[in-house]
């Protein structure tokens, strides 16, 4: 006799304590979304911002780890063209966790080690956290999170 134990649901990996969420818990994501982060930094790393722009919905909100707020990805992508500074990264670590397994949208997590270089030479080296939330293959938000490298 075989008996399967499968579900849909996966289980329930921590907790949600804000009233809005009561009832919620945090479960683990799907590949689907972590790839789509991962071919977006793809892109994202030769600044292909025609490659990048489908990733966004048309009314994305990004908040950059310095306090910036764009509600366009176009708007978002001008600020990176204006950036003189060079950057390299390696993308640490990234998972998706899922509030709501029923109702579609995952958050994504990305951790990222920075090196950027301004336009003098001169070098910081820091760790950036991004929180995508993506629904339907778009991110409809981004936030940005920047502790500093104390090596």
């Amino acid at each position: 006799t075989l008996i399967s134990c499968s579900s849909n649901t996966s289980p329930s990996v921590g907790f949600v304590s804000a009233e809005e969420f009561e009832g919620f818990e945090w479960h683990i994501g799907t590949d689907e979304f972590v790839d789509l982060v991962t071919d977006l930094d793809d892109a994202w790393r030769v600044y292909d911002f025609e490659m990048m722009s489908p990733f966004f919905s048309d009314t994305v909100s990004i908040i950059t780890y310095d306090g910036k707020e764009f509600d366009s990805f176009d708007a978002f992508a001008q600020n990176m063209e204006q950036d003189p500074n060079e950057y390299r990264w390696e993308m640490m670590s990234v998972y998706s966790v899922d509030l709501n397994p029923e109702a579609g949208g995952e958050h994504v997590h990305a951790n990222f080690a920075i090196e950027s270089t301004d336009p003098s030479g001169v070098i910081d080296s820091y760790f950036l956290h991004e929180h995508y939330y993506i629904i339907d293959g778009k991110i409809v938000w981004l936030y940005q999170y920047k502790r500093e490298n104390v090596d």
